[in-house]
This record gives structure tokens, C-alpha cells and sequence, in this order.
């Protein structure tokens, strides 16, 4: 809801999916979404 919030979320998924053995599945729409 919040844009900190939004963006703290980004970055969660952005550090999750930039580590070795990610779910490359979920790469894409949950991060342009949050």
C-alpha cells in the first residue's frame, strides 16, 4: 500500500530471486506487481 512498503517488498523479492537455486517460476510478475 505504502511506497516504502512497495519498494521494501521489490527489494525482498529482488535479494530472493537473486540467490543461487531461486524459484525462477515467480521471477517477473511478483516483483512488477509488489
Amino acid at each position: 500500500m505504502l511506497d516504502n512498503e512497495i519498494k521494501r517488498m521489490k527489494l525482498f523479492y529482488a535479494v530472493i530471486f537473486a540467490l543461487p537455486g531461486a524459484p525462477l517460476g515467480y521471477h517477473g510478475e511478483e516483483i512488477v506487481y509488489g
